[in-house]
Formats: C-alpha cells, sequence, structure tokens
C-alpha cells in the first residue's frame, strides 16, 4: 500500500534532494586585496563572479541518485525485499553524497572561488585558501537528514514485512 509511512519518510527523503538545488552547501569568506569577499556554493553553478563556474559533480550525481532511488522505492510497495534492497542502495548515495561533501567537494569549492579572483602567484591563493572562513550551508545539512528518514522508512518496511509474515502464518 502507498499510504505507509515509509512512503512519509522516502517523500521527505525526495523533497530534501529537489531542495538541494536550491540552497548553497556552503558560504566562504575571504579577503582579496584587503577586501572582504564572500562567495556561494551551491550543486549547480552560480555564474557571478567570485562564485563557482563549474557543478559540484560528485555530491550533485550522488544527490540525483538518491532522490530518484527514493523515488523509486515509494511505488515498489508490492514487492518489500526488492524495496529494502533499492532503499539500501539509496541510503549509500546519500552516505557517499555526505563524505564527497565533507571531505572533498567543499575544499574544491574554495579553491575555486579563490583562484577566479587570485590571478597571481599559486602562494597567495594557498595563503587565501588557508585563511578564508567557510559556513556550512542549509543544502550540507540535508543528506544527514535523508540517512534518518531512509532509516525510518527501513523500520517502517521491515514492520509491514514482519506483519505479512505472521498473518501467512495464521492461514
Amino acid at each position: 500500500m502507498i499510504q505507509r509511512i515509509q512512503t512519509l519518510w522516502l517523500s521527505l527523503a525526495v523533497l530534501l534532494c529537489v531542495a538541494a538545488f536550491f540552497f548553497p552547501l556552503a558560504m566562504f569568506g575571504f579577503s582579496y586585496r584587503d577586501i572582504s569577499i564572500s562567495a556561494i556554493y551551491k550543486l549547480l553553478p552560480v555564474n557571478t563572479a567570485p562564485y563557482q563556474n563549474s557543478p559540484a559533480l560528485f555530491a550533485l550525481i550522488a544527490n540525483c541518485l538518491s532522490g530518484i532511488l527514493a523515488l523509486v522505492t515509494i511505488f515498489l510497495y508490492k514487492n518489500r525485499r526488492l524495496q529494502m534492497r533499492v532503499l539500501a542502495f539509496a541510503f549509500l548515495f546519500a552516505v557517499m553524497e555526505l563524505a564527497v561533501i565533507y571531505f572533498y567537494q567543499l575544499d574544491a569549492g574554495l579553491e575555486e572561488a579563490v583562484t577566479s579572483l587570485y590571478k597571481s602567484t599559486p602562494q597567495a591563493i594557498a595563503s587565501a585558501v588557508e585563511n578564508a572562513r567557510t559556513t556550512w550551508g542549509l543544502a550540507s545539512y540535508f543528506p544527514i537528514a535523508q540517512i534518518i528518514f531512509f532509516i525510518f522508512a527501513l523500520n517502517g518496511i521491515k514492520k509491514d514485512e514482519a506483519l505479512v509474515r505472521s498473518a501467512d502464518r495464521l492461514r
């Protein structure tokens, strides 16, 4: 049945995947020639200097796959075992997105923002990157919420499976 509680959790996870396109992953603050500059880093590029010119590719792919798999999982309610397997892959992609954002992608975004301004020596770029302030954006917390929603959905699917098995024993 589509009106189960796991549908709510999976729908919330899909909504977070979509919302991640509209909120920033991080905001960077650094100085350029004694001027304080801030840059926004999102999943999709922002075409205003000194902002990003390229997408956060790995995080974008993981976010899209996680959302698509969560959406597909909603409609697999007749086959709960397959639903759990697809949900496990969605969970895996959400964990990968979280790891990519926190361990790789934000550093690449900061470096890109600084490099787009500094057309000088690598030492100046490195010192600007080291002295930059990073503020986490709202979208950087979405994969954590997705993981929690996936766990809640998995528990709901397991309860449904246990209910069906107990009903089968009574027949």
